[in-house]
């Protein structure tokens, strides 16, 4: 039996969906924060950006991606872009400039409430609308696919991507925009696929995202899910076959969903 608190719960969802003015068809973003007070913010900035320059960061940012390209030999074999490199960072766990968002509510609200501790955690689902982001913003009312953001050298006459850049050029070089960017990825990486993944890409801007954009726009909402709700939650979760093998289908996470099935003794 779900709880009271969990249907008022997914009402708020519903209307949050209505009044960030999605047009048919426009996917939701959605993303599931573990605590209330989590900002969205990319992991190279939530690490570093308080201690480093900017030209470090960016010093940073380019030696993580080249070491990762050398030596991650899963993607030496197919035929990659930089990008599709760079979400492999990011869904392995690398610190990026990248935020990860899906189209699943039920995959939010599963990393919401991984490892959730009563009394302690506090989990939340934030929404996003990335056309609205988008089209207010960067002046088209559609997702970015990532290749529209190389550049073209003209002495050379070739175009320069993403792994150009951090090797020659400065932050102002590759990131034209400064508000972040919704992406529309190729899903290559496997977990992009099971997640039902997409990104946006911080701009010059590296406050948080709720910083930068005014609530008052109608972008994003951040909707807390009450503490009454957490068993309900935990339900859903159950009923709809979501668990850590599903997010995660291989067999370092089918290890961890019977570890959890089997010894935990709840439902995750």
């Amino acid at each position: 039996m779900f709880h009271k608190s969990w249907v008022v719960f997914l009402e708020e969802i519903k209307a949050a969906k209505k009044d960030l003015e999605f047009k048919d068809y426009e996917e939701v973003f959605f993303r599931g924060h573990i605590q209330v007070t989590y900002k969205l913010l990319p992991g190279i900035f939530r690490k570093l950006s308080d201690k480093l320059s900017e030209e470090k960061l960016w010093e940073i940012e380019s030696d993580m991606f080249y070491e990762f390209r050398a030596r991650a030999k899963e993607v030496h074999s197919g035929n990659l872009s930089d990008w599709d490199i760079l979400f492999y960072m990011q869904h392995h766990g690398v610190f990026t400039r990248l935020l990860d968002w899906t189209e699943s509510f039920g995959v939010a609200l599963y990393f919401a409430m991984l490892d959730y501790e009563k009394g302690i955690s506090k989990p939340c689902i934030w929404m996003l609308n990335p056309y609205k982001l988008n089209e207010v913003y960067h002046c088209s009312r559609d997702m970015y696919a990532p290749e529209k953001l190389d550049g073209f050298d003209q002495v050379k006459g070739k175009s320069l991507s993403y792994a150009d850049f951090l090797l020659h050029g400065t932050p102002g070089d590759l990131i034209w925009w400064k508000q972040p960017l919704a992406l529309y990825p190729i899903r290559r990486v496997d977990r992009l696929t099971t997640q039902g993944g997409y990104f946006t890409i911080q701009g010059t801007d590296v406050r948080p995202i709720e910083d930068i954009i005014d609530p008052s726009e109608n972008i994003w909402r951040k909707i807390p899910l009450p503490d009454d709700a957490y068993e309900s939650a935990l339900l859903f979760l159950d009923q709809a076959g979501i668990n850590h093998y599903t997010m995660f289908p291989d067999l370092d996470g089918l290890s961890i969903f019977l570890n959890k099935k089997y010894f935990e003794l709840k439902i995750v």
